[in-house]
């Protein structure tokens, strides 16, 4: 059975917020970063997005700023599969998180989302409209009512 990716109603949903949307996108294919920042820059919404491309880096610029979202690769240089999950929870469970990996694992997507994840997002089968869908999603859960 083929894998596809798991996201919420997001298509309907609306991010409503006077600033800009704060992303972070850890994610170490350079190549599919630039894909996403267009896609996402596309949105029509005011986006400030941030990248970095091993889980440390992105732990430490998450200790010094805000994020609305994250976008996460489950395949860095220093973490790998659902470990990297656990490791973001444990310390930024309040940041909604969208895993958007390279693997169709069903295993590990049902794994993420026991733990709390909202949205994977298989890499190479995951629209432009459901990234920009599921990034609007989890934001909107994270925005103040």
């Amino acid at each position: 059975m083929m894998f596809k990716s798991i996201v919420g109603t997001a298509m309907n949903s609306e991010y409503d917020a006077t600033s800009s949307l704060k992303v972070l996108q850890i994610e170490d294919d350079f190549s599919y970063e630039r894909v996403v920042r267009r896609v996402l820059a596309h949105a029509g919404v005011d986006l400030e997005i941030e990248s970095r491309t091993c889980l440390q880096d992105g732990i430490e610029l998450m200790r010094e700023k805000q994020f609305d979202v994250v976008l996460l690769d489950l395949g860095l240089p220093d973490s790998f599969g659902i470990d990297t999950v656990k490791r973001m929870l444990e310390e930024f469970s309040d940041v909604p998180m969208i895993v958007v990996t390279g693997s169709e694992d069903e295993e590990i997507a049902r794994e993420a989302v026991e733990l709390g994840i909202r949205n994977y997002l298989v890499k190479g089968e995951a629209t432009g409209a459901e990234i920009i869908a599921a990034t609007l999603e989890d934001a909107s859960q994270s925005s103040p009512a």
